[in-house]
């Protein structure tokens, strides 16, 4: 029950990753490094102790650093090993961040959900690398008003 939970979490988000992949470029990293980020200033903001605190911005630092390792299943397609990893923890965390969500809303504190959402979007799996829509729009933009240089003494 909770890994079909955790498998249908991370399969909207990573659908939601994919989106934001192929329209501006945005990899599930990026939004795993935003959980984090937002989760660390809530914990800023509610006064959460300092060690926490030092510990989100551990887990942000450490996100920059690190690539995704790959495994490959047997069609050949490269798998985020983070997702097989915590597979009964994750939607348990994400169950308990349901229920905290009414009593967060009262404190204006939400970094536990946050966090929650860093750690799926760390183990989502990316698109293959290539050009998304907006930088396409840009190239596009930028051939359409490219100047040609002027002759001098012609």
């Amino acid at each position: 029950m909770l890994q079909a939970l955790d498998t249908l979490i991370i399969r909207c988000l990573e659908s939601f990753s994919h989106w934001t992949q192929r329209t501006c470029g945005l990899k599930s990293d990026t939004w795993e490094r935003v959980g984090y980020l937002v989760s660390a200033v809530f914990a800023l903001h509610s006064h959460i102790h300092w060690l926490f605190f030092l510990y989100l911005a551990l887990l942000l630092l450490f996100s920059f650093d690190r690539d995704k390792p790959q495994i490959k299943n047997g069609d050949g397609i490269a798998l985020n090993p983070e997702k097989f990893k915590y597979t009964k923890f994750r939607p348990a965390c994400a169950i308990l961040a349901v229920f905290c969500i009414p009593m967060d809303i009262s404190h204006l504190s939400f970094w536990y959900e946050f966090l929650i959402l860093g750690r799926y979007f760390g183990a989502c799996d990316d698109l293959p690398p290539g050009i998304s829509k907006l930088k396409q729009m840009i190239r596009s933009v930028r051939i359409t008003f490219r100047l040609a240089p002027a002759k001098v003494g012609a």
